[in-house]
């Protein structure tokens, strides 16, 4: 499903089969753009959730677990916390306990 435009479309969650098989993938779209005379919506995908369990933000392909793209500026995840509290990001494996 490309970029859709109808008359008072604001958002749409789209679950498609992805080839010939059972894999499925959901997708998210929101509008961004009003055009027309009549105040046609048109609404574009800005997530995917793919049949492998990839998350996409800003692409309909996410290669990795989590994927976020930006085409239009730079690509930036932002985490904040409550007063006197932590925004945390652990790497590691498996392996390593930390959950």
């Amino acid at each position: 499903m490309g970029a859709t435009s109808g008359n008072n479309i604001s958002a749409a969650i789209v679950g498609t089969r992805t080839g010939s098989g059972w894999g499925t993938a959901l997708s998210f779209w929101t509008n961004n753009v009003t055009s027309g005379a009549q105040g046609t919506d048109a609404i574009q995908e800005q997530m995917r959730l793919n049949e492998n369990g990839h998350l996409g933000i800003g692409t309909d392909n996410p290669q990795n677990s989590l994927h976020v793209n930006s085409a239009s500026d730079q690509a930036t995840i932002r985490l904040t916390s409550a007063d006197n509290s932590f925004a945390r990001i652990y790497f590691g494996d498996q392996s390593d306990g930390v959950r």
